[in-house]
This record gives C-alpha cells, sequence and structure tokens, in this order.
C-alpha cells in the first residue's frame, strides 16, 4: 500500500492544476461520493480511489447531508483520502440548508470542507420546500467562497430557476442535475420502473436548460447522474449496461443542442463493499471499467 501511494503521487505531482478560478480547460470526469453511510477500511476506500483516478477520474461531488459531528468527520477523513490521491473536490450545498441549519452552522459545515482540495461550490436548487432559489443566500455562499468556482445545479422542477442563474453574475457554470427520484419518474420502491422513462423524459429536462444557457455564455457541467444498474441490482459485477446508454444518449442529446459539457459527475461510490454490504443501486465500483472509459471519453462536443 505504501509503495501505491508513493508511485500515485509521483504520478500526480505531473499533473497540471487547475486554476481555482476556471473550470479545466479540457472536459473532465468526476464521481460522486456518498458521505451518509460508513466509509469501511480506509485502505480499500483509499485504493479503489485510487484505480479510479487512474482510469480518468478527475473530481469528486460531494453534498452537505447529515450534519451531526460523526458523519463530519467521516466527511473530513474521506476527504483527506482524495487530497492524498488528487482529486479535486466539488461540494454540493442544498438551497435549504440555512434554512435548516442557521448561518453560524453553515459555517461550521463548510469550513471542514474549506480544508480540503475543494475546486468548487455547486447550489443544489430543487428541493419541494423552495420554490426557486434563494438569490441572496446564493450570492453570499458565493462570496464567501470567492477564490472557488461557483455554479447553480438544477433540475426541470424549477424551470425559472435555471433562467434566473444564467443572469447572475457571480455563477461561474450552469449544473444540470438527471435523478429518477427528483424527477419523481418512480418511487422509491418501483426503481426499475424509473429504468426506461430516461429516454422519454430526458429531452423535456434539458429544454429548460438550454434555454437558460441560451441567455448566457457560462458552461454546462452535468452536476449528477442518478441511474440504477441494471435490474436495480447493487453488486460488483453486475450489469451496467443501460447506465451506460443513459450517459451516452445524455451527451447525444445535449450535442444535437450544440452545446458543450464541460464536465460530468456520475454515481454514486460508498466505499468498501465488504463492510457496507448493502450498496445503492447507484453505485460505480473501479471495476466498472466499462461505465468510467465512457465517463472519461473526450466526446465531440466536449473538445470543440
Amino acid at each position: 500500500m505504501a509503495c501505491l501511494f508513493a508511485m500515485l503521487l509521483a504520478a500526480c505531482a505531473y499533473l497540471p492544476a487547475w486554476s481555482q478560478k476556471a473550470l479545466p480547460s479540457a472536459y473532465f470526469a468526476g464521481l460522486a461520493l456518498r458521505t451518509d453511510v460508513p466509509l469501511g477500511n480506509s485502505d480499500i476506500v483509499a485504493a479503489s480511489l485510487a484505480d479510479m483516478r487512474a482510469q480518468g477520474i478527475a473530481a469528486v461531488r460531494v453534498a452537505v447531508g447529515d450534519t451531526a459531528e460523526s458523519c463530519l468527520a467521516r466527511l473530513d477523513t474521506l476527504l483527506a483520502v482524495c487530497d492524498t490521491v488528487g482529486l479535486d473536490v466539488f461540494l454540493a450545498v442544498p438551497d435549504t440548508l440555512a434554512m435548516d441549519l442557521g448561518p453560524e452552522r453553515v459555517h461550521e459545515v463548510l469550513s471542514v470542507v474549506r480544508r480540503h482540495r475543494l475546486k468548487a461550490v455547486v447550489l443544489v436548487c430543487g428541493d419541494e420546500r423552495a420554490v426557486r432559489c434563494d438569490e441572496p443566500f446564493a450570492a453570499k455562499l458565493a462570496s464567501t467562497f470567492s477564490d472557488h468556482l461557483f455554479g447553480i445545479s438544477v433540475c426541470n422542477a424549477h424551470d425559472g430557476v435555471a433562467e434566473a442563474a444564467a443572469r447572475w453574475s457571480f455563477v461561474d457554470f450552469i449544473g444540470l442535475r438527471l435523478g429518477y427520484r427528483e424527477q419523481r419518474w418512480a418511487s422509491l420502491d418501483r426503481v426499475r420502473e424509473a429504468m426506461g422513462q430516461v429516454f422519454v423524459r430526458l429531452p423535456q429536462v434539458l429544454q429548460s436548460v438550454m434555454q437558460a444557457l441560451e441567455l448566457s455564455d457560462k458552461p454546462l457541467v452535468i452536476d449528477y447522474v442518478d441511474y440504477p444498474r441494471d435490474r436495480a441490482f447493487h453488486t460488483s459485477g453486475s450489469s451496467t449496461q443501460i447506465r451506460d446508454n443513459v450517459v451516452s444518449f445524455l451527451r447525444d442529446e445535449i450535442a444535437a443542442e450544440g452545446r458543450t459539457i464541460r464536465g460530468m459527475f456520475l454515481g454514486e461510490f460508498v466505499g468498501d463493499e465488504n463492510s457496507v454490504p448493502r450498496q445503492p443501486t447507484e453505485t460505480v465500483y473501479p471495476t466498472d471499467t466499462a461505465t468510467i472509459r465512457l465517463l472519461v471519453q473526450k466526446t465531440p462536443e466536449s473538445v470543440q
């Protein structure tokens, strides 16, 4: 293990660094990390993330979910592993965070992430309790992290949010979030029902985002693709062909609209499969080489 990390760090030393306030000039691939479950063996987690880094994953997306001290400590530990591996961090903050926690607690939570390789803060809009993103909170969050990229992540739940965010001067990019749960395509206990809906619903989801992008020159990042493994299995080695088709379909549809994808995050990575035997059905494992290869592939629209 020590030898592995020595080789890894040596390799990372020659990787070009991203400037803190700009998206990378080329398309990048990212992985959403699940932070609300036990990590398991940290050496296994580190080796898995190092494997994915070697396959071309450049960044991770972490979300502020459970803010208990134990969960924040686990998040801190996980991000320390990402630091070692050389993965940049995109922090997803729900638009109801200030309402839920209050400003002092928000600062405490965000300070945990600031200690690591933080690249961008993304305000996630679309919680059913919020009619739209709160612009004052968004502006305050952007100013708090003025040295980092700031994005607004939307789904089709609130069409007006994307158009508004496109006009806000402090927004550096627009994120699109595609999740069968968020789009209410199926109830949580009927996952398989959702699996075919994406090909019907996706053009509708993209329409409002494409309209917003027309109002600005801000780049598009696929903030989160939340889609189950085939047959809603959760084990490593199970098929991901349909999910792979979803990723291809998504990129083809966006290319057809004449837009360029600057990055894409696919979820989720949970950690040590043996320690967390009941993984989410959306899990991405290091052994999903076909999925990772597709995710990191520089498609024509991503290199214009």
